[in-house]
């Protein structure tokens, strides 16, 4: 299965996280979260040493950079809104 494939599941999950499934919510979506962000973390750096593995953008821009982009803002992103989410403690 080509690693696209993986990295748009993980992506899939992460949306149904979000949409579909509140009471597993973060379960899930660190099960799309985790594999693609490892698999944009090591094509980067792949890409970073001089070891293309990542297909390229129109602008010639390894893709995995993006993924690597995209997944490093959707983590805290997402802890943040369950946090705002989550009922405020009255003490």
């Amino acid at each position: 299965m080509p690693v696209c494939y993986v990295v748009g599941l993980g992506y899939s999950a992460m949306v149904a996280a979000v949409l579909f499934a509140p009471r597993k919510l973060a379960a899930l979506f660190l099960l799309g979260w985790v594999p693609v962000f490892a698999i944009a973390f090591f094509g980067s750096a792949m890409e970073i040493l001089g070891r293309p593995t990542c297909q390229a953008s129109s602008t010639g821009t390894p893709m995995c950079y993006y993924s690597l982009a995209i997944a490093a803002l959707l983590l805290p992103a997402f802890w943040v809104s369950r946090r705002l989410a989550a009922p405020a403690a009255h003490y």
